[in-house]
């Protein structure tokens, strides 16, 4: 199953209430530069509370480059969560210069 979510599919659902978006960045990065609609548990935290997060939702994550949310996405499916990670991560969104969602 691909459960990437490119940047450009990212823009359209980032408004939306369909998903639960998490950045797992570390708070003074996320402190930093958020993307909207995205709430910030830091992966060290998350992993550690992995059966707290909702179900009724898909999840959306984020992490800088991609990869952690990637393995961690796929983690989540095996638990029975709907997970999708965004491809290429924040770098990949900063690469966008596109202020009007921060």
């Amino acid at each position: 199953m691909n459960n990437a979510i490119s940047i450009y599919n990212l823009e359209k659902i980032v408004y939306q209430n369909q998903f639960y978006f998490i950045d797992i960045r570390e708070s003074y990065q996320y402190d930093q530069l958020h993307i909207y609609n995205f709430e910030n548990i830091p992966y060290d935290i998350l992993i550690n509370k992995l059966d707290y997060l909702p179900k009724d939702k898909p999840l959306c994550l984020i992490c800088y480059s991609g990869e952690r949310t990637k393995r961690l996405s796929r983690e989540l499916q095996q638990k029975g969560y709907r997970a999708y990670y965004v491809e290429g991560g924040f770098q990949a969104f900063l690469n966008m210069h596109n202020e009007k969602y921060f």
